[in-house]
């Protein structure tokens, strides 16, 4: 390929992806250094009406290539507004396998679980990185996802039992005082909650069953930073029943084609009816849901898949399968009860 200009390069990148819909929208670019790649991305960030999808072969190469993209975006002028999307964001990869007794990193999914928001709610960052493990991982589909998030608005009624109750089935944690994403407390006539989608907690005070105000706080300080008219949640955990499935149902017919004994499989259901998370919850995720879903559900038509290193992407998501059948492979051995994952 002869040498051209980066603006010849992107003048060219634009017709292609202005073609008809009948025409291949498709341009690879050999030989670029991985720069190139977040400045082509970024262009397209900024001339297109529809998220870019930046795509790297490894984890480590995440958080690089979003400085890289929010560099060649450049600034935007400040937006008052807590929801306002960010420039970039990362979809992050859970560190560790659905089917491993370990518990997940908290964080990790519920910034998962933000991004999923963002998406569903046309609140998306211009550009988003993932890599080939980030994708693989299954999630929530968009319209049980959509039902369990709720808002709170200033001058509106609010049942505060109800409220916590609902907080309590999406996995946030009541505190003694909020200092973390996914966490809650209640003092009185006061309700405060941190929703991971948002920089900073949010203290809801209420007078009677009325939302008398809504502020942001810090949590270092808990001290007020700005009153705000609306506040919106959604779940913190993949683990939550979503009422498109019987999760006892699933549960208890899994155990019964693994002759599990009916005394664990009774305490395993308590303390799914319980809400509590325990080492291998994640393997019983799709008893959850009707199905599980990928992340492309939430994606829109329009988005723009730039994947760098397209071989190194395809060779760290054949390794990531192989990784995630003989991590299922030997939960299911050890621990028969376990649902199988329902088919794409």
């Amino acid at each position: 390929m002869p040498a051209v200009s980066v603006r010849s390069l992107l003048a060219t990148l634009e017709q292609e992806l202005a073609a008809p819909t009948s025409q291949c929208r498709c341009m690879e670019i050999y030989g670029a250094p991985p720069t190139l790649g977040a400045a082509v991305a970024a262009h397209l960030a900024r001339t297109r009406a529809a998220p870019v999808l930046y795509v790297v072969a490894d984890e480590d190469q995440s958080e690089p290539r979003r400085a890289a993209l929010e560099f060649f975006l450049g600034r935007t002028p400040s937006d008052d507004d807590p929801l306002a999307p960010p420039l970039t964001m990362v979809l992050p990869a859970a560190e560790t396998s659905p089917y491993a007794e370990v518990k997940p990193d908290r964080r990790t999914i519920m910034v998962r679980l933000a991004l999923l928001y963002r998406l569903a709610h046309a609140l998306a960052p211009l550009a988003i990185v993932a890599s080939a493990a980030a994708l693989f991982r299954r999630v929530i589909p968009p319209a049980p996802f959509a039902r369990l998030a709720g808002v709170v608005e200033a001058g509106h009624p609010l049942d505060r039992e109800a409220f916590v109750g609902a907080l309590l089935r999406g996995g946030y944690c009541r505190v003694p005082l909020v200092d973390d994403p996914g966490t809650f407390a209640v003092r009185g006539s006061v309700v405060d909650v941190f929703s991971p989608v948002y920089r900073h907690p949010v203290r809801i005070e209420l007078d009677g069953d009325e939302v008398d105000a809504l502020r942001l706080f810090d949590t270092a300080t808990q001290r007020t930073l700005r009153p705000i008219e609306r506040m919106v949640f959604h779940v913190v955990r993949e683990t939550v029943a979503t009422g498109d499935a019987d999760t006892r149902a699933r549960v208890l017919a899994a155990a019964d084609r693994a002759a599990y004994p009916s005394s664990k499989v009774r305490n395993l259901l308590e303390r799914i009816a319980r809400g509590e998370e325990f080492f291998g919850i994640e393997s019983l995720a799709p008893a959850f849901h009707a199905r599980m879903g990928s992340i492309f559900e939430y994606l829109p038509a329009a988005t723009v898949l730039v994947v760098e290193n397209p071989e190194e992407v395809s060779e760290q998501a054949r390794r990531e399968l192989g990784r995630l059948r003989e991590s299922a492979r030997r939960r299911h051995e050890e621990h028969p009860h376990a649902p199988q994952a329902p088919p794409r």
